[in-house]
Parts: structure tokens; sequence; C-alpha cells
């Protein structure tokens, strides 16, 4: 099963069938006498890019800024509130373990002292023990 995004087009290609369907001519083989456009329909094609472009340089912006904003609140949250970090370990098995931990470098130097003790073979204490593999 799949998805198609354009049927056949036959002789026609994308950009004369687009071209068409935009300026309202008539398909391959049919007689077109003439193709006009009125004041209000290039007044409404302006209007429509120009909302396009104030889209563009106002509504995204506006959006990277709300989202760098939230993560700095968070980065913050952590750092200034001492909300703990997660470190967690997934086995191959589909084991969880989650250790907590505040502060940035207490959770970088524990999370180093646990990826030593895993390679050498030894199971850390202090962890959160989950079932299955939920990865959130």
């Amino acid at each position: 099963m799949h998805r198609r995004w354009v049927t056949s087009l036959g002789r026609e290609t994308v950009g004369r069938r687009m071209r068409r369907r935009i300026l309202g001519a008539a398909a391959p083989g049919m007689e077109v006498d003439s193709i006009s456009f009125d004041l209000e329909d290039i007044v409404l094609w302006l209007l429509g890019w120009m909302l396009k472009i104030v889209l563009i340089l106002l509504v995204v912006p506006v959006v990277l800024v709300v989202v760098l904003l939230v993560g700095l609140v968070e980065l913050l949250g952590r750092l200034v509130l001492r909300r703990p970090w997660s470190i967690d370990a997934f086995g191959r098995d589909g084991s969880h373990v989650r250790w907590p931990e505040s502060g940035m470098r207490r959770a970088r130097v524990r999370r180093d002292e646990i990826r030593v003790a895993l390679a050498a073979g030894a199971a850390p204490q202090g962890g959160d023990v989950r079932s299955g593999p939920d990865r959130s």
C-alpha cells in the first residue's frame, strides 16, 4: 500500500497542470481564447503574497523566541531551583534504571561514575529500577 502525491498526468507536466489550474486555462488540446486578469485578481494575489511575507517575517521569529524562552526557563529551573537531572541507563534486555542528581556538575560526575561502573560489570547503587523500555 502506498500514497501517490500526483495521479497520472498523461502528457501534461506538473508545471503545466499548475499553470492551467492557477490561470484557469483549459486542458491540453482545448482552445483558449484569452486569459485576462481583473484588477481584483491582481490585488488579491498581491495581498496573498504580502500575508505570506508577514507570516514569515513576524510569526516564525516569534515562535522561535517563545521556544528559546521556554528552553531557557527550563535550564534556569534546573540550575537555580536545583531541579534534579535524570541519569538513565538502558539494558539490552529492556531494563531501565534512573538516577536523579541535583546540580549540573554533580550530575556529570555521577554519570561518568555510573558509566565506568557499568563498563566494569558492577551495578551502581541508588538507582530507581523501572520495568520495560520506558524511554520517557
